[in-house]
């Protein structure tokens, strides 16, 4: 049996989704306020993959870095370090639009998309899908019909499209 959700629940949900928006819109503007393209940059972090650092000194080979969450200095090899997108691109549906397609990006991008229920990633023609193991309102008839006949690579789309073409068979 389908599992309807109650009007008012979906009502409150489609709320929160674009006061999510809204807030994202402003977090969006403040970082990019504080982003400087040539000095920010990814470093190992052997507690969470990866961490965003700033550029203190540059002498050729090693580069002096503040790690901005620690505070910490320390000096990393150049080629260790990896460039860091501009904020337009946080949260970016499709990762082959990014600007530094690099392992550090890639993992942020999936990491920020994750905490803010938005489970299915895009790099170019493949769907990454991050399980969240919890039952998120996207799933609901009204979602699932709003994407009908749109040229929009959801997984509702494909797998529509997937079904039709089989029914020509």
């Amino acid at each position: 049996p389908e599992e309807k959700m109650p009007r008012d629940a979906l009502n409150r949900d489609m709320e929160e989704g674009v006061e999510r928006m809204e807030f994202l819109r402003a977090e969006q503007q403040q970082a990019a306020e504080q982003f400087s393209d040539k000095k920010q940059v990814w470093i190992n972090d052997k507690d969470h993959g990866f961490a965003k650092a700033s550029i203190i000194k540059d002498d050729g080979e090693n580069v002096l870095v503040q790690n901005t969450v620690t505070m910490q200095e320390i000096t990393v090899k150049k080629e260790d370090i990896q460039q860091i997108n501009p904020p337009k691109f946080e949260k970016l549906e499709d990762m082959a639009n990014l600007t530094y397609l690099n392992e550090a990006s890639v993992l942020h991008n999936l990491r920020q998309r994750y905490f803010s229920s938005m489970i299915y990633t895009y790099s170019g023609i493949f769907c990454v899908a991050v399980n969240p193991y919890a039952r998120l309102p996207i799933y609901t008839k009204e979602v699932i019909n709003s994407y009908r006949g749109k040229r929009y690579r959801h997984t509702f789309i494909l797998t529509s499209n997937a079904l039709t073409l089989l029914g020509n068979c």
